[in-house]
């Protein structure tokens, strides 16, 4: 139960604090541990703040990130994924074909993660689902992915934490529904320097961002609909003429209009037409396990 796996991790790190010490990642093995899931436990860290991200491997066991990232070329993918949609993966390969032929970038082959941040794992109440976040870990495994589950709000976070361990390029791919949030002077109100340094910190020589169409059946939002206050609009230039920022698609190329929380909702009522919006191998998942809700 949840309760165990919070009263584990506070009474091993009772007493510490992450002024002293930071702890990446726990893992419980033997006999009289069986019942511990470590992948909860490892959630824990993150949700006590003792660390900023776990990285979940391609079987949906914990990994060591400072291993797994090392001197590593990287292209991550923030989303809620619950679940993932086949529109999901079809945006990430095309964004990975635009990624590895940036002849600016240069990036060899790039280690794929899908991010989910803390926030996005809380229920209404504030409080995590437990089972709902280890069917988004199983569902991104079960595709042979690797999930990064992170506190970070802002993506000047994100990539200075993957910064510690690899200088190669970086590619951040992004719905175009967050550009209004990313270009908030509010976020960035602890920084001496607001937006400005926050933007400093998210992009270097070696970092592009890539922006999916948020598409519905009336719109499409892409960078070029992007509106912003007069005092933003010369920053936001300077990133598009640098490309910094980048298209990562024309609206038309895929069907995005049918989004993580659509396909939740029809499986929650019932509707059979969840299942053209999702990978087979998650449909069956989804189906054999019972996940996100299912009920056959």
């Amino acid at each position: 139960p949840p309760e165990e796996a919070a009263g584990r991790v506070s009474s091993l790190i009772e007493s510490l604090s992450t002024d002293r010490i930071e702890v990446n990642l726990i893992r419980f093995s033997g006999p009289d541990v069986q019942h511990l899931n470590n992948r909860l436990l490892n959630l824990e860290l993150v949700k006590q703040e003792f660390t900023e991200a776990v990285l979940f491997g391609k079987d949906g066991e914990i990994l060591h990130a400072g291993d797994e990232l090392f001197r590593q070329s990287i292209l991550v993918q923030r989303g809620t994924y619950r679940p993932i949609t086949t529109a999901n993966l079809q945006t990430l390969e095309k964004t990975r074909q635009q990624f590895v032929t940036d002849a600016t970038l240069q990036p060899k082959d790039p280690k794929i993660l899908f991010e989910i941040t803390y926030n996005s794992l809380t229920a209404d109440h504030g409080l995590v689902d437990d089972e709902d976040f280890l069917n988004r870990v199983d569902t991104l495994a079960s595709l042979n992915h690797e999930v990064l589950v992170s506190n970070f709000q802002l993506f000047y976070q994100l990539k200075a934490y993957i910064r510690q361990y690899s200088q190669e390029s970086l590619g951040i791919v992004v719905g175009a529904s967050l550009l209004p949030k990313m270009f908030d002077p509010m976020f960035y109100l602890s920084l001496p320097g607001g937006i400005l340094e926050g933007m400093s910190r998210l992009f270097d020589d070696k970092t592009r961002m890539y922006v999916i169409p948020h598409k519905t059946d009336k719109t499409c939002e892409t960078t070029k609909t992007l509106h912003l206050d007069n005092k933003l609009k010369y920053l936001y230039q300077h990133l598009m003429e640098n490309k910094n920022l980048v298209d990562a698609l024309e609206c038309d190329d895929i069907n995005t209009t049918v989004h993580s929380d659509d396909v939740r909702k029809m499986l929650e009522a019932g509707d059979v037409n969840w299942k053209k919006y999702v990978p087979d191998t998650v449909r069956k998942l989804i189906e054999q396990q019972q996940l996100f809700g299912y009920r056959p």
